[in-house]
């Protein structure tokens, strides 16, 4: 219970059947407790005296409802954890970090994210996300807390990634409860982590083609997930019945003469830049 100054009066001489409305004014600052409760219980009590000295009283109790907006934010990102490299590796790992913000006005406990583990080319993961550290958080309206959880690779993941630009993909939420118990959940956040690899597609603008025609067509070479530049060759198999136009070939940062063995078109040295 706290007691509130009071500023004003007395009033003298206060006749029957009399109002006032302003002689008197208070004002109190609200707590974030007030707030979590939702609901302001103020009582007051007006003393006086009559004409003999004999104490008269009076009180009056008001509840106000306080609004609340019990909300909270989540981001999340990824990282892959490896010895680097056009490969992963099983053991390496994909470290995740969440970061929870409490953007409503009540205080939320036990926040803690919620996550199913990455997919992998669409497939669940094979294996389980750690624990998450630190296990929840109580925050308060603008508070933030940030949690980390790792994710271990294995072969079966490592070959469902295999392609797949993306990767690892997952989404997750953060999820608490307000001191009334009532249950807080976050908008989805998802996060995309490469994984170490190369992917290579072949594309033509055309359609169909008659004998003679030239076919112009590309190739695309991309590695993921690179600490450093490396170099690979690329290998293009022509369609039967197809023969290369010498000096058409270029990369994305000049010419280049490839290699011809049979229908084989051998692209050395292609640098490919993290």
């Amino acid at each position: 219970e706290v007691q509130v100054p009071v500023s004003g009066g007395p009033l003298d001489g206060f006749l029957p059947g009399g109002t006032n409305t302003d002689a008197f004014t208070a004002s109190y600052r609200l707590t974030q407790d007030d707030i979590d409760q939702g609901l302001l219980n103020a009582a007051a009590t007006v003393t006086g005296s009559d004409p003999s000295g004999e104490e008269v009283s009076a009180s009056s109790q008001h509840e106000l409802p306080l609004p609340q907006l019990a909300s909270l934010a989540l981001t999340k990102t990824g990282e892959y954890r490896g010895a680097g490299g056009l490969q992963a590796h099983p053991g390496e790992t994909i470290h995740y970090e969440f970061e929870v913000e409490n953007d409503g006005n009540v205080t939320v406990d036990n926040v803690a994210p919620s996550d199913p583990g990455p997919l992998f080319g669409g497939a669940p993961a094979s294996g389980s996300l750690s624990a998450f550290a630190p296990a929840s958080a109580t925050l308060a309206p603008g508070d933030k807390a940030r949690f980390t959880a790792d994710y271990v690779l294995t072969a079966t993941d490592i070959r469902n990634a295999r392609s797949h630009e993306a990767g690892a993909v997952n989404t997750a939420v953060a999820q608490g409860a307000t001191p009334h118990g009532r249950i807080v959940v976050s908008p989805e956040a998802e996060a995309s982590v490469p994984m170490p690899g190369v992917f290579i597609g072949k594309s033509t603008p055309l359609s169909q083609v008659r004998r003679g025609d030239r076919v112009p067509y590309q190739l695309r070479v991309a590695a993921y997930a690179l600490k450093t530049a490396v170099e690979v060759n690329v290998i293009d198999l022509l369609p039967q019945g197809f023969t290369y136009q010498t000096g058409s070939a270029s990369v994305s940062y000049g010419r280049l003469a490839p290699r011809l063995e049979g229908r084989r078109l051998i692209f050395e040295n292609v640098e490919l830049q993290p």
